[in-house]
């Protein structure tokens, strides 16, 4: 995979973006590709390294005057030569608060040594950066190879007890282990808290059935944006956790919230004091809840063939519409009929 496309595909869901740094705004990843400046990480995974160095035309090569590998992407600004470097990381760093300590220290250390000899902005946040998918700048892509901290390390000249502590490849590595767990459950959770209500409102049978599958859904699609993914045990154990104890304890204001499809004050809000439903209301409310269901059952379904896909892939074999079909246990007519477009050839 060449680096822009995996820059591309590894962008958040939903990252921010921004037409000339004055305002930030939230925007789909394809969206958010067409605008100059740019999230490159998630909110708590660190993927891309990368360093603001605004040495004018000296910029691009700044690498090369500290005798520094090659940089995966350069992005310069072709009206003052400015740049920013992009390293890809092997392994993920996880930054959320329960991700450790450790890890973090020890990539914050190898940063600070490395933006030193790059002679890079040491105040640079790395939240935003020129966006290499963008016409607005000049890009260069050199490379698809990925830098394993520890190779990094050595070349940031790291004065080990001060500044990384001693901190050991493996012990960063483990901790990333902790992280993708942490990560894993506070996302899913933040999405829980915003959805529960709108299932909680249907107020039809196997509601909670519909609920769980699509925090599920939510978690494999979650697990999927990892680099190294977590068995599907865990996070089918951490998505029935969350799902069950968000639809028992969560409220998410004194005031009841309506939801999406407006059903209102109803003795499917446990307030048995309000009429039943007439009929029409009632009609109405299965035909919200079987269009629901039919969209999560073909957003599951897409879901199991993108990582029948990908599994297939990864392991080097042959995708075929069969092979799709042994691993997802769907019908192959079903495959060929619906879902052709998943197997059209990468141009």
């Amino acid at each position: 995979m060449s680096a822009l496309r995996d820059f591309q595909e590894n962008l958040a869901v939903k990252p921010y973006c921004s037409q000339d740094l004055q305002r930030l705004v939230i925007r789909s990843r394809n969206k958010a590709a067409n605008f100059p400046y740019i999230q490159p990480n998630h909110a708590h995974k660190i993927t891309w390294l990368v360093f603001d160095v605004d040495r004018g035309h000296q910029s691009a090569l700044s690498y090369e005057d500290a005798n520094l590998p090659e940089p995966n992407i350069i992005t310069k600004n072709p009206a003052n030569g400015n740049c920013h470097l992009f390293y890809r990381l092997e392994q993920p760093v996880w930054t959320h608060a329960a991700a450790g300590t450790k890890a973090q220290a020890y990539y914050k250390a190898i940063k600070t040594g490395l933006t030193k000899q790059i002679q890079a902005d040491p105040g640079y946040s790395g939240l935003i950066s020129k966006n290499p998918l963008s016409d607005e700048w000049k890009t260069f892509e050199i490379h698809s190879g990925k830098f394993a901290l520890i190779d990094l390390a050595d070349r940031a000249q790291l004065q080990w007890q001060s500044e990384a502590n001693g901190i050991t490849e493996a012990t960063a590595a483990a901790n990333t282990i902790l992280g993708r767990n942490c990560s894993l459950f506070d996302t899913l959770r933040l999405f829980s808290y915003a959805k529960v209500s709108d299932y909680r409102e249907l107020g039809i049978s196997r509601t909670y059935d519909m609920w769980l599958k699509t925090v599920e859904s939510e978690a494999a699609a979650i697990n999927g944006s990892f680099d190294t993914a977590l068995p599907y045990s865990e996070i089918r154990a951490t998505a029935k956790s969350v799902a069950k104890w968000t639809w028992n304890n969560y409220n998410p204001t004194e005031q009841k919230r309506r939801g999406i499809m407006g059903f209102g004050e109803t003795r499917h809000n446990f307030n048995f004091k309000a009429p039943m439903l007439p009929e029409e209301e009632i009609k109405r409310r299965q035909s919200k809840a079987a269009e629901l269901t039919n969209k999560h059952r073909k957003e599951n379904t897409e879901l199991q063939i993108k990582q029948a896909i990908e599994r297939l892939e990864t392991n080097g074999e042959k995708v075929t519409k069969a092979a799709v079909a042994k691993l997802t246990g769907l019908a192959r007519e079903n495959i060929s009929r619906n879902y052709s477009h998943f197997f059209c050839k990468k141009v």
